[in-house]
This record gives C-alpha cells, structure tokens and sequence, in this order.
C-alpha cells in the first residue's frame, strides 16, 4: 500500500509539474502576445508619425508655393508701378509738347498781329 502511495504521490508531483508547465507556457504565451500587441502598437505610432510628417511636408510645400505667389505678384506689381510711371512721364512730354506748341502759335499770332498792326 505504501507503494501505491507513492506511486500516487509522484502522480500528483508529475500532475503538479506538467500543470506549472503549462502555466509557464500560458504566461511564456501571454508575454509574447504583449510584445506582439506593443509592437503593432508601436508600427501603428510609427505610421501616424509618418503621416503627420507628411502632412507637414505638403503643408510646408503649400506654404513655399504661396510665397512664391506673393512674389510673383509682388513683382508684377512692380512692373505694373514702372509702366504706370513710364505712362505718366509719356503723358507729361505730350504735355509739355502741346505747351510748347501752343506757345509757338500765340508767338506766331502775336508775330502776325504786330506785322498787321506795322501795315496800318
């Protein structure tokens, strides 16, 4: 009997062992699955990082692509204050000319009416 005994005593100590077995296995499983589980999570971070970054590269190619309109339309501007001002010195010559023309008729008409005026 004291055979049976132990025979079923080392049973319950092989049962025992094979149970911590397969609680090391299930916690072995359980920790693996967490660096899985971290690891996708960390994949996902990584690919809302990407994302973000290139968001803030089209944002910032958005922004260069303004300033390049800014300028363009700065310099047209520019040209447009230069043709302006080349128009307003065209139109002061013109001006001037008429001034000058006029002036070189009321001479010629003052030169008639003296040349009338000698004859009377």
């Amino acid at each position: 009997m004291k055979a049976v005994w132990s025979l079923e005593a080392a049973v319950w100590s092989l049962v025992e062992a094979v149970w911590s077995l397969v609680e090391a296995v299930w916690s072995l499983v359980g920790a693996v699955w967490s660096i899985v589980d971290a690891e996708w999570r960390l994949v996902d971070a990584q690919w809302s990082l990407v994302k973000a970054v290139w968001s803030l590269v089209e944002a910032v190619w958005s922004l260069v692509e303004a300033v390049w309109s800014l300028v363009v339309a700065v310099l047209s501007l520019v040209e447009a204050v230069w043709s302006l001002e080349a128009a307003v010195w065209s139109l002061v010559e013109a001006v001037w000319s008429l001034v000058v023309a006029v002036w070189s008729l009321v001479e010629s008409v003052w030169s008639l009416l003296e040349a009338v005026w000698s004859l009377v």
